[in-house]
């Protein structure tokens, strides 16, 4: 496989960072829907499911691009990512997605990302650091503001405001901590999209763990607080929460603690990311910020803009597995729940391990 520079550069990064860390790999090429990719084969031997790291060179892989009659070049198809997360999912495999600019982008997104991945890499391979439990922790509310500057460390996302956010904080010293430091974060809010007062559904908005560490427990734990304090507020009114929605980063994570916790399955949807060309920085507005080797998601306000950019070659659309939708329902009734309820398609991703 004829791999760029840039790419060679990352998987250098990517195979400096494992070795640090004393994790055993093997690199392979395979190709899916004749597109070729670098296939990282991750040796856990506590590990009951297996993993593999796909990495995803964005020109490689960018979708097939056709718009208003034209077609202004050929790629994947929109669902590629999600098809093969699925083909090594058939497989029992867990697959874990690393794009381009999640390495090589050096804004401060970009570089927080990759610090996350890193940590979520450490928890597959079992070799986080510190684990706490949650029982040697206390939860607390917390504002919008202490919740941005934990989420813009140690979330994939970042921080977004939300309706009610949620913290556990160490009882006492523990680990590499002091007391009373943010080990947890959970925050959770109305709807983002859709019509958000139609009903009282909630969405979990962010869940995050501080980096290098793992908190055993800490799912369970904010859920069961909002199972006992169920009301929520929408502007002025009170109302009781009757579903929980969690949409899982299915480039990254598989949903354990949601299966263990007794979420239900609803469907997978794949996702999308804008991947900035070296057209871009001339093309796009200075707002954007944008760099050659960007990343970022869709743009949802200005999306003829992101239409005229991508017919001059200024952006191309890069396909991701995108997410996994759970629910909870706080009664246990799922008939009146909007959409279909029904079994995970690989339970086998959900071993212990």
């Amino acid at each position: 496989m004829n791999l760029s520079v840039q790419s060679k550069e990352n998987l250098t990064k990517l195979f400096c960072f494992l070795k640090e860390n004393q994790i055993d790999y093997n690199l392979r090429y395979v190709s899916f829907q004749n597109v070729e990719l670098p296939e990282i084969e991750l040796y856990v031997p506590t590990a009951h499911t297996p993993t593999r790291i796909l990495y995803i060179d964005s020109e490689v892989s960018k979708i097939r691009f056709f718009y208003k009659g034209v077609l202004y070049y050929d790629g994947t198809s929109n669902n590629w990512a999600l098809d093969l997360a699925k083909f090594y999912y058939s497989q029992g495999i867990k697959a874990f997605f690393i794009y381009d600019g999640e390495i090589n982008d050096t804004s401060p997104d970009a570089i927080r990302k990759w610090n996350v991945i890193k940590s979520y890499l450490l928890a597959l391979c079992n070799k986080v650091k510190y684990r706490i439990n949650a029982r040697d922790t206390v939860l607390r509310e917390i504002s919008n503001r202490e919740a941005k500057e934990f989420l813009q460390k140690n979330s994939f996302y970042g921080f977004r405001p939300a309706t009610l956010t949620l913290a556990l904080f160490t009882k006492k010293p523990v680990a590499d901590l002091d007391k009373d430091a943010i080990v947890s974060v959970y925050s959770t809010g109305l709807p983002f999209l859709g019509r958000a007062g139609s009903s009282n559904n909630i969405e979990c908005l962010r869940s995050s763990t501080l980096l290098h560490h793992q908190v055993r427990g800490a799912s369970s734990k904010f859920l069961k607080f909002l199972i006992d304090h169920p009301i929520m507020k929408r502007g002025k009114r009170e109302f009781e929460w009757d579903y929980l929605t969690f949409y899982v980063d299915a480039a990254h994570n598989f949903s354990n603690s949601l299966h263990a916790l007794n979420f239900k399955f609803i469907k997978f949807n794949p996702g999308f990311l804008n991947h900035h060309t070296p057209l871009a920085p001339a093309l796009c507005p200075p707002s954007w910020k944008s760099v050659s080797g960007k990343l970022e998601n869709r743009r949802f306000g200005s999306h003829s803009e992101v239409m005229c950019i991508m017919t001059l070659g200024g952006i191309t659309s890069v396909t991701t597995p995108g997410i996994a939708s759970w629910v909870y329902s706080r009664t246990g009734d799922y008939s009146k729940y909007k959409e279909p309820i029904k079994p995970f398609p690989y339970p086998q991703l959900h071993l212990l391990g």
